[in-house]
């Protein structure tokens, strides 16, 4: 399994579970996976900026991060 299909079924997971927060994801795999760190920096700031706007707060900035943070 390579890591770009791995990646794109983890996300498809978190979408379906979480919404829209999670096509963020998707819409900068690319730069997630060539580990642009400005990028990802700019996404655990939405991530964690969101959070106080969506009940699964705690756990979906944790999946989020990890996930992110992961891929460094």
């Amino acid at each position: 399994m390579t890591t770009e299909f791995y990646i794109g079924k983890k996300i498809e997971y978190y979408e379906r579970r979480f919404g829209c927060l999670i096509r963020l994801f998707r819409e900068h795999q690319t730069e997630l996976l060539n580990k642009n760190s400005d990028k990802i920096e700019e996404l655990i700031f939405k991530y964690k900026t969101f959070k106080k706007d969506i009940k699964y707060n705690p756990l979906l900035v944790g999946v989020v991060e990890t996930f992110i943070l992961d891929k460094n």
